[in-house]
């Protein structure tokens, strides 16, 4: 059920944004409110486990991703950039710019977690300057912080 209500929430999140209500989302799961408050405690709960949930499994394909002998280095890099779980692909993420005002420990968390976790990235990107696919040029920490925003 708690994966159902974390797919629902994708869904409801797209429609409404951040101002979703959790009749909404029951709705959407054809269930009552009282069954999502089983699972989680409140809506800000569900939220932040939908953050994390999304961020553990950004780093799991990252993981995958760094260690596929079949890829080169370039691959890798191109590849570590843009990974987005797969029920994640459809957020919209410009209805998450609420976030900060109105979930500030949840804003807090996705930010913790956009500036930490970053060595294989930062390892495939000396390991391309290194053989010649990425520019010597490059600024890793200012590409860092444009892919954050």
């Amino acid at each position: 059920m708690k994966d159902r209500i974390l797919n629902a929430t994708v869904d409801v999140f797209n429609d409404y944004g951040l101002k979703f209500t959790m009749d909404e989302l029951a709705k959407r799961l054809g269930c009552s409110k009282k069954t999502i408050y089983k699972v989680f405690a409140d809506k800000e709960s569900l939220l932040l486990t939908m953050a994390e949930r999304v961020f553990d499994e950004i780093k799991v394909s990252e993981e995958a991703i760094y260690r596929n002998p079949t890829l080169s280095t370039l691959e890798k890099i191109q590849k570590i950039m843009i990974v987005l779980p797969d029920l994640y692909e459809s957020i919209d993420f410009r209805k998450l710019r609420t976030l900060r005002d109105e979930y500030p420990a949840i804003y807090q968390v996705v930010e913790k977690r956009l500036e930490t976790g970053w060595e294989k990235t930062f390892e495939l990107l000396e390991q391309g300057k290194a053989e010649g696919v990425v520019r010597e040029d490059v600024n890793i920490y200012v590409l860092k912080i444009m892919i954050e925003s």
